[in-house]
């Protein structure tokens, strides 16, 4: 009888793990929260695991997605601040323009974040270097390399205290300058990722037609 439910026991503990799916790749941490933005810190202090993309230089406002878990559950969140107040374009008022900050919100299904969990591994964002280090490798050939200082991407993981931040500035252009830097086609292949596949396409569609009825009731 209790070789029975040592055995029962066991099984459970197994089943429990394989269930788990805050269960994410390894990673070296190498900052720490106090460099996590204001403005999303909050929602990640508030979660179990959380891997954000940020990029920087090519829009008009501030953008981060994160792809959070808690309670058993896979969420994408938006943050996007500056966004200029649409009404306050139209009716011109002594306030002058009125910047707000948006929060967009989906829960994912079970399969589509076991997806784009495996989708982020499989290109490797737990294991990927640092710029410096990726830029050194580059350093093999005669030709100079290039240095930006405005567009990049930012990747963020974040699981409890432990922080892992990588900065690539201008990846698409690395590909000609660095062709013997495998890691660049994996970092454009996780920004195509955060920006083309980030939705399912159901919940994109549903997404643009709010979006274009809010619009039109504006300006209405």
């Amino acid at each position: 009888m209790l070789y029975m439910k040592a055995i029962m026991f066991l099984t459970l503990l197994i089943c429990s793990a394989c269930n788990d799916h805050t269960v994410i790749p390894s990673f070296k941490s190498n900052s720490s929260l106090e460099h996590i933005s204001e403005n999303i810190r909050d929602i990640i202090e508030s979660k179990e695991v959380t891997i954000a993309f940020t990029p920087q230089g090519d829009l008009d406002y501030g953008l981060t997605k994160l792809f959070c878990f808690s309670n058993g559950v896979w969420e994408k969140i938006e943050v996007r601040t500056n966004i200029v107040e649409l009404d306050t374009i139209l009716s011109k008022t002594e306030l002058g323009l009125i910047h707000k900050d948006e929060f967009l919100r989906y829960k994912c299904r079970e399969s589509e974040a076991s997806s784009f969990l495996h989708k982020l591994t499989n290109h490797h964002l737990f294991e990927l270097p640092e710029e410096k280090i990726l830029i050194e490798k580059c350093n093999t050939g005669t030709s100079a390399i290039t240095h930006y200082d405005a567009g990049a991407v930012v990747f963020e993981i974040i699981k409890g205290s432990r922080v892992r931040k990588l900065r690539y500035t201008y990846p698409w252009y690395r590909i000609e300058d660095c062709p013997n830097v495998a890691e660049w086609n994996d970092i454009l292949a996780l920004k195509a990722l955060f920006e083309d596949e980030w939705y399912a396409k159901e919940h994109w569609c549903n997404e643009m037609k709010s979006r274009s009825t809010d619009r039109k009731s504006i300006q209405g």
